[in-house]
């Protein structure tokens, strides 16, 4: 029984820690420099909010969408400093 709610309290941890809301939003900035180099004159990301954004380098990342490389080496943090920033671009 404790096991189960170990496992509950770390999953519930995990998905905090990856919120784009709560995320450092001036690190995203640095980190956003290369997405910017395209999306600021192909697609724009701005307007589409953070969750989208994560959303959408999630699915990228699992071979759902296709993308240019590099997305392969954020991880869970990254995206979601990454969408953060880009949400108040």
């Amino acid at each position: 029984m404790q096991v189960r709610y170990l496992h509950a309290a770390l999953v519930c941890c995990l998905l905090l820690a990856s919120y784009p809301s709560i995320a450092d939003t001036s690190t995203g900035m640095e980190k956003s420099n290369d997405c910017l180099q395209c999306h600021n004159t192909v697609v724009s990301l701005q307007g589409r909010g953070a969750e989208t954004i994560a959303r959408q380098i999630h699915a990228i990342r699992a071979g759902d969408k296709r993308h240019p490389p590099g997305l392969d080496k954020l991880n869970a943090d990254d995206i979601a400093e990454i969408a953060a920033f880009l949400d108040g671009a």
